[in-house]
C-alpha cells in the first residue's frame, strides 16, 4: 500500500508545491507591481519636487536681483539726496549774500534819498532868496532861512 499511495502522495506534494509556487509567482507578481507603481509615484515626485525645486531657486534669484535692485536704488536716491542738499547749501549761500548785498543796497539808498532831500532843500532856499524882489528883500529872506536853520539846530521847530 505504501507503493501506491507513495505516488500519490508525490503527486499530491508536487502539485501542492505548484500550487505554492503560484501563489508565490502571483504574490511575486503583485510585489513587482505595487513596487513598479510605488517607483512610478517615487519618480512622479521627484519630477513634481525638482520642478518645485527650479521654481523655488529661480524665486531665489528672483528674490535676491530685486533685492539688489533695491540697494541700487537706495544708492541712487542717497546720491540725488548728496546733489540736493548741495544744492541746497550753495542756494542759501547765495540767499545769504543776496540778503547782505540787500541791506548794502538799502543803506545806499537811504543815504541816496536824504542828499536828494538835502539838495532839494537848499535849492528850494536858493530858489526863495533869488526870487526876491529886489535886494533889501533878498537880505530879509537870508535871515529868515539862517534863522530857520538856527532853530531847526536847537530843536526849537
Amino acid at each position: 500500500m505504501l507503493r501506491q499511495t507513495l505516488p500519490v502522495l508525490i503527486l499530491l506534494l508536487f502539485t501542492l508545491n505548484f500550487t505554492a509556487v503560484a501563489q508565490k509567482s502571483e504574490q511575486l507578481k503583485d510585489e513587482r507591481n505595487s513596487v513598479k507603481a510605488e517607483i512610478e509615484k517615487t519618480a512622479t515626485e521627484i519630477k513634481s519636487t525638482a520642478k518645485q525645486k527650479k521654481t523655488t531657486y529661480q524665486q531665489f534669484l528672483d528674490l535676491k536681483k530685486n533685492e539688489s535692485s533695491k540697494q541700487e536704488m537706495v544708492k541712487t536716491l542717497e546720491s540725488e539726496i548728496e546733489q540736493i542738499d548741495g544744492r541746497i547749501e550753495r542756494q542759501n549761500d547765495v540767499v545769504n549774500s543776496l540778503a547782505a548785498d540787500l541791506g548794502l543796497m538799502k543803506a545806499t539808498y537811504a543815504e541816496l534819498l536824504r542828499k536828494a532831500y538835502r539838495e532839494q532843500q537848499s535849492n528850494q532856499k536858493f530858489l526863495f532868496l533869488f526870487s526876491a524882489l529886489d535886494f533889501n528883500d533878498f537880505v530879509r529872506r537870508w535871515h529868515f532861512c539862517n534863522n530857520i536853520i538856527i532853530l531847526k539846530s536847537d530843536k526849537l521847530i
